[in-house]
């Protein structure tokens, strides 16, 4: 009689630890994994000399798979997303007799994995990730010359009524409100957004009145009398290409700063 020896699979999770206690407690979706065989069994990813098996990417619950697998020595290798930085790679699940994989916790973006004989899952295989953050500032400028000058400048300000800047996701959706400081405020026409995730895309809108967080915001509002003179991400010459009280989307991978905007005031009975 042939006994019939079933392939195994390998799997596992990659998690966000929000909390900083080494641990593991949001999914992250849309990581890419890719298994190869550990053709010189050394426990390591060779380049060049361990073979490609399969890619996945992880779900919605931040779990993978590589499925019908014959017993062998393999390497996971996870592809970093961006905006994160590694915690710990590690095999958290002992599978039982026939699990002898030795997997330290590292922070290589890797793990050896070693299916044996009738060994059908090899589970927990997981890589743990932080998502770094950073800070994006910017000034309000009374931009005289109404950028005749090519450069948003001016003197820092903002409306005596209150103006706020608005972080926004590609969705619209805000993230934080910072109200701009005014004349008798230290650094006025200043505004500032702390601890922002990276790896995400974002754009600064002003707004009049302050939205909530969680709303979703496409536009801006300026105060009564105001008009925007034009936006510019750094402090030398140049706009956005717009005059509408919004910046241009960026991708935070560090801190983003002189997301600078342009303010004019013109008297009612003076507006053009």
């Amino acid at each position: 009689m042939t006994t019939v020896i079933p392939n195994g699979s390998i799997s596992g999770v990659v998690l966000n630890d929000t909390t900083g206690d080494g641990v593991g407690d949001t999914p992250i979706e849309n990581v890419s994994l890719s298994l190869y065989n550990d053709v010189d069994g050394d426990g390591l990813f060779t380049e060049g000399t361990d073979t490609l098996v399969s890619t996945t990417q992880t779900a919605a619950d931040g779990s993978y798979t590589f499925d019908n697998l014959p017993a062998g020595n393999y390497v996971v290798v996870q592809t970093q997303p961006d905006g994160y930085t590694t915690v710990s790679d590690s095999d958290d699940v002992n599978d039982g007799a026939n699990d002898t994989d030795i997997n330290a916790s590292t922070t290589d973006n890797t793990l050896a994995v070693s299916l044996t004989m009738g060994e059908t899952l090899d589970s927990g295989n997981n890589f743990i990730e932080t998502q770094l953050t950073f800070n994006v500032s910017g000034t309000v400028f009374y931009d005289a010359d109404k950028l005749t000058d090519g450069t948003v400048d001016g003197v820092p300000f903002a409306p005596p009524t209150g103006l706020f800047a608005v972080l926004v996701d590609a969705e619209g959706n805000v993230i934080a409100v910072d109200q701009v400081n005014g004349k008798y405020d230290t650094n006025p026409g200043q505004y500032e957004f702390l601890d922002v995730p990276a790896g995400v895309e974002y754009q600064v809108i002003l707004r009049a009145v302050e939205p909530a967080v969680g709303s979703v915001i496409t536009t801006s509002s300026l105060p009564l009398s105001f008009f925007s003179t034009g936006e510019n991400i750094g402090a030398g010459p140049g706009s956005d290409g717009t005059v509408d009280g919004e910046s241009a989307t960026f991708i935070v991978s560090a801190d983003v700063t002189e997301v600078n905007f342009g303010l004019i005031y013109f008297k009612p009975s003076t507006i053009p």
